[in-house]
């Protein structure tokens, strides 16, 4: 079947369009042989637009198919801060890479979705396509979500040469959000 049941727009009216923008700072710097620091500070943003055809209900007697145009809308920034201190060191005939890491951020979402029921309804077999109306700026949203989320997280990490075929890493992490 090759058939198209959009919008007789289709590239101005169904489409998805993204812009995502990150940068990262680092900072290395050796302290001594046995201790380094690595510092990153990343931000972000990006926004999401989705514009969209879903197929409503089909009538089996009519031969006929609604359709339904949806849009969605989702912002997104964030900024994360990692340290990490690495220090190596021997106990016994044991080589050590341990690794102390804090890292501090938050996240910013909107998540916003509309859909506006039955633009259309075409023939199964033999669609006569229209342009779609705009969905109405009060239309209700669904979903329609705010989130914040901070974090703070502590972990702890050793990379144990038990020989130079064998190693063992063992860690924890501890996060709040």
């Amino acid at each position: 079947i090759d058939t198209y049941y959009g919008s007789r727009d289709a590239k101005g009216q169904n489409y998805v369009e993204t812009t995502v923008r990150g940068s990262t700072i680092t900072l290395d710097r050796t302290l001594s042989d046995s201790l380094s620091l690595h510092s990153a500070l990343r931000a972000y943003d990006s926004e999401v637009t989705r514009k969209y055809v879903t197929f409503g209900t089909v009538n089996t007697t009519t031969n006929r198919v609604s359709i339904n145009r949806a849009a969605r809308y989702k912002e997104e920034s964030g900024v994360f801060w990692q340290n990490e201190l690495k220090h190596v060191f021997e106990t016994g005939p044991f080589s050590h890479e341990a690794l102390y890491g804090i890292e501090v951020g938050y996240q910013d979402r909107q998540d916003k979705g509309l859909t506006l029921r039955n633009v259309a309804s075409y023939d199964v077999f033999n669609p006569q396509l229209i342009d779609f109306p705009e969905i109405p700026g009060n239309t209700a949203a669904n979903p329609d979500a705010d989130t914040h989320i901070s974090i703070a997280g502590l972990y702890l990490q050793d990379l144990i040469t038990i020989t130079p075929e064998w190693k063992l890493m063992v860690g924890g992490r501890f996060d709040r959000l």
